[in-house]
């Protein structure tokens, strides 16, 4: 059975926002008016995801209909937007958070036949880059959340991450999945009605990325009482162990369950998870596979390793994405990939559990969002700022040549991309490293940005 078959079967309330519940029925029936709208012939669809029972709709009426999705974040720059817009030729546009979408083309797409949600993969760094998923990656992935989770129709989540982020997506599409409720609402802990929400909607689930737990922390919500609350959830990249074994504590001992877990857009969200029982343990470990799907070690040969070997870490499953999409082409052929290869290094120890221990990209997740730091250098480039990317999750370090660059550089990130100033530093360094091999040593160039004032 596939979500839209689950959707189908449910009762009960659905969707919360700002004062009004829209029961499973209610959900259904206004997404029927819209694939009737669409017509029978696969539409193109492209949905600016707001916190509002509007986006939901579109997102089930295109599942239904089988029309392609594409998912923006309010906060995509618009130049990035207009380059996807241009490039994809969408038929239906849904910018503005209401049901009255607009008819941009006429153009008679060609589709996979399995081809449902495209998702950006980059950040807000540029490119027209999407991560293409089916309707079974969006299902089995559902599926395997809410079994390890243990959800029920009884599950009530607040949206504390962007619809169109595939961690928050996954949220929404496994309590659609077990006919559990969505509360929609601005994604913004510091606001004291967001916590109002958790506890008069009687929050069952709290998700977070990193950043998310330093606000949680910042905010004592461990010296609070939150009795509806059942299940914590961390995932976006590496949380600091000290801050995740704090929270696990404090779960353990309200008789709640914190989870760290681990995945990528390419495998629709997840890819393993730590068991609430094993974080006080093994803080620094991402944990085992999700059901359904398995993850293996393999050498720069692609040959599997054993236990405690470090290598890339592969994942197999029904999530596995479609392939991506570059070109408007690529809709109608995805490279459909066996297995995924993550692009991080690994090992596996000898009871089974994984950890993550680098890249083998320059890829930094900041605030949960992945940025290619050799992407962001181009946007910088473009614009006359010769950069250089380093650092790591919430750590992006970046060196400038002259003080009038690190003005627009800072201002870039905080007004452009929406970065906050914790996550990023930069400073002018003329000299950079430089390893016996003459390569670029970024290593030594974090530890120059961060001894520079």
């Amino acid at each position: 059975m596939n979500l839209v078959e689950k959707i189908t079967c449910h009762q009960g309330e659905a969707l919360w926002h700002d004062g009004t519940s829209l029961s499973y029925k209610q959900l259904l029936k206004q997404a029927q008016l819209l694939v009737r709208q669409w017509g029978k012939e696969r539409q193109l669809i492209v949905l600016r995801a707001y916190h509002r029972p509007e986006t939901v709709i579109v997102y089930l009426a295109a599942l239904l209909g089988q029309h392609p999705v594409i998912l923006f974040n309010p906060k995509l720059n618009r130049r990035t937007e207009q380059a996807i817009l241009k490039l994809y030729q969408p038929n239906w546009c849904y910018l503005n958070g209401r049901l009255q979408g607009q008819k941009l083309s006429q153009q008679c797409h060609q589709f996979d036949d399995d081809l449902a949600v495209m998702l950006t993969t980059s950040g807000s760094t540029g490119g027209a880059k999407l991560v293409q998923l089916s309707l079974e990656n969006i299902s089995s992935n559902a599926a395997s959340i809410a079994q390890y989770l243990q959800m029920t129709p009884s599950s009530r989540v607040l949206t504390v991450l962007p619809l169109a982020y595939s961690y928050g997506l996954s949220l929404l599409n496994s309590h659609l999945w077990v006919g559990g409720a969505t509360v929609l609402t601005d994604p913004d802990p510091l606001r004291t009605d967001f916590w109002q929400l958790m506890r008069e909607q009687h929050i069952t689930q709290l998700a977070g990325v990193p950043y998310s737990y330093q606000i949680y922390e910042q905010l004592r919500i461990r010296r609070s009482e939150w009795p509806a609350l059942e299940v914590l959830t961390q995932a976006g990249g590496h949380m600091d162990s000290n801050l995740a074994e704090r929270f696990a504590n404090w779960a353990s001992l309200q008789g709640k369950e914190f989870f760290i877990m681990y995945g990528q857009t390419e495998a629709t969200a997840r890819i393993a998870y730590l068991p609430a029982t094993q974080v006080l343990a093994r803080s620094e470990s991402i944990g085992v596979a999700i059901p359904g799907g398995t993850l293996e070690i393999h050498d720069q040969q692609s040959r599997p390793l054993g236990d405690n070997k470090v290598g890339e870490l592969i994942y197999r499953g029904p999530n596995v994405m479609l392939g991506y999409a570059e070109e408007l082409r690529d809709l109608a052929h995805p490279e459909r990939p066996e297995f995924l290869k993550t692009g991080d290094l690994g090992y596996r120890d000898s009871q089974g559990f994984y950890y993550v221990t680098g890249r083998l990209k320059r890829i930094v997740k900041l605030a949960g969002v992945r940025t290619a730091l050799d992407s962001l250098e181009s946007a910088l480039a473009a614009q006359g700022i010769p950069a250089t990317c380093c650092g790591g999750d919430n750590a992006l370090r970046i060196s400038v040549l002259i003080p009038a660059q690190k003005i627009k550089v800072e201002s870039y990130l905080r007004e452009e991309l929406q970065l906050h100033p914790s996550l990023f530093k930069v400073a002018v360094i003329a000299d950079l490293p430089h390893n016996i091999n003459g390569k670029l040593d970024y290593i030594g160039l974090v530890s120059m940005i961060e001894k520079a004032t």
